[in-house]
């Protein structure tokens, strides 16, 4: 049966506030983006990703539910270069709904599980983001008349 997913900036318009979400994705060849042809290559990684199979996904997962820290699925930012996205392909992220306070037990909890003391990743192909409310309503200018 099919599924609404949100897309990550509007859960954040939503709750109004930054939103934290986990992305798993392969290691590209390079994070430098020089050119077109070069970011239609990293996202033709991303798409053929199959994150069901991502043993680092599942396992994330668990120590999620084992540690009641609430998470849905959603989907990356809702527009690109101004134009909505209509048929984003859902790539596995997972919105993680606690705040964004690195005081708050449950958010240090998750930053020492997913992160080293630098701050580098633990896990290949996860990677720990955060999207600042300012970003979320810039994605939303014109949320009510997209369609018209």
């Amino acid at each position: 049966m099919p599924q609404v997913i949100q897309f990550i900036d509007e859960i954040g318009r939503e709750k109004q506030r930054a939103v934290l979400y986990i992305e798993f994705y392969p290691k590209p060849e390079s994070d430098i983006v020089d050119s077109y042809e070069t970011y239609e290559k990293l996202e033709k990684q991303v798409y053929e990703f199959d994150y069901r199979k991502s043993k680092n996904r599942q396992f994330v997962i668990d120590w999620l539910d084992e540690n009641k820290i609430p998470y849905y699925e959603c989907g990356r930012f809702s527009k690109f270069g101004g134009f909505i996205k209509l048929h984003e392909k859902y790539l596995g992220n997972l919105y993680i709904d606690i705040p964004f306070d690195r005081e708050n037990p449950d958010y240090m909890k998750l930053e020492e599980f997913l992160e080293n003391p630098d701050g580098t990743f633990k896990f290949k192909n996860v990677r720990f983001c955060y999207v600042a409310l300012e970003v979320a309503m810039e994605y939303g200018d014109g949320d009510e008349d997209e369609f018209d």
